[in-house]
């Protein structure tokens, strides 16, 4: 096994928002789940910052990730907002870094985000939840390309 050249060095929850649409009405029936949402279309808005510490192989990585239901489900939204302080070796070409930076970051910070929010909403009616697994590969190319469009 290979260690990775990225080490998380902090990680730090700035915002955990969970609304749900009500109290416990009724038991559950034996077997049934009360979670909903497996099969539900979540709107899912995920914005993220890349910040470098100057003369540092530090990045400090602030993530946004909102979700918001249909009506038909117990959670009305969960907000979580993380920072991630991530480091490389001094001697980490720049080519290996930017392999990490900010993908792979933004994936273990939402792998932490999942953690978070399952723990927050075991005692909720519809818990525990968990965060749908996004394509972070597309987040990052999206917000690439919005940032390109903003700067023409």
């Amino acid at each position: 096994m290979t260690l990775s050249l990225m080490k998380l060095e902090q990680c730090c929850l700035t915002r955990l928002e969970i609304k749900t649409r009500g109290g416990l009405t009724r038991p559950p029936a034996p077997g049934e789940s009360v979670g909903g949402g497996e099969a539900t279309e979540w709107r899912v808005g995920i914005d993220f910052d890349v910040r470098k510490v100057e003369d540092e192989p530090v990045y400090i990585l602030p993530v946004n990730i909102d979700l918001e239901s249909p009506d038909d489900v117990s959670f009305e939204k969960i907000s979580v907002a993380l920072t991630g302080v991530f480091s490389f070796p001094e001697d980490a070409p720049l080519e290996e870094v930017y392999k990490y930076v900010p993908l792979l970051c933004l994936t273990n910070l939402f792998g932490v985000a999942r953690g978070l929010v399952a723990q927050a909403t075991g005692m909720c009616e519809a818990g525990p939840f968990l965060l749908p697994l996004v394509n972070m590969q597309e987040v990052v190319k999206s917000k690439l390309e919005s940032e390109e469009k903003t700067e023409n």
